[in-house]
């Protein structure tokens, strides 16, 4: 019976090694594979922060193409006082309830246009698709830049030329 007491107690103290060796790591060489190097970073120490690129500046392009979605967001919305700041002519109870048809189903951007006209003012522009059963299938909304901001000047439907 002592011989098989003293096998457990080597068969426990065995285990005991074998666990004790998997749970610590030397100092310096980690013990996880997935991070296999402890940071330098001391514990009370605040992290590096990270850097990020720099953004670009917002082309003219987006600047338009974000002023459009906020004008149909609204306009979806029935909000229609918050949209009239965003009409150059036209208004919104005329051009809304329109825009609010058109992309019930969705739309998506296709090209940017851009004009300049003989006294030197620019309109841009950009063409709307619609999803579904809309008609028409398109519209080019145009914009200029007045008073420090881009308002809507003209709605047009895209002719197949224009395509």
């Amino acid at each position: 019976m002592k011989q098989v007491s003293n096998q457990f107690a080597l068969y426990v103290i065995g285990i005991a090694l074998v666990l004790g060796l998997a749970v610590t790591t030397v100092a310096g060489q980690g013990g996880d594979p997935r991070n296999p190097k402890p940071g330098s970073t001391p514990k009370n120490s605040s992290p590096t922060p990270k850097t990020e690129a720099p953004r670009k500046p917002a082309t003219k392009a987006d600047l338009v193409k974000a002023r459009l979605i906020e004008l149909i967001n609204l306009c979806k919305a029935g909000r229609y006082s918050k949209a009239t700041s965003y009409f150059g002519r036209g208004s919104p109870q005329g051009d809304c309830p329109r825009a609010k048809a058109n992309t019930k189903n969705g739309y998506y951007f296709g090209k940017f246009i851009t004009q300049t006209h003989g006294d030197g003012s620019e309109v841009v522009a950009w063409e709307v698709y619609y999803r579904g059963g809309a008609d028409p299938k398109g519209e080019i909304w145009a914009f200029a830049f007045l008073n420090g901001k881009y308002v809507l000047v003209d709605i047009d439907p895209i002719r197949p030329a224009d395509q």
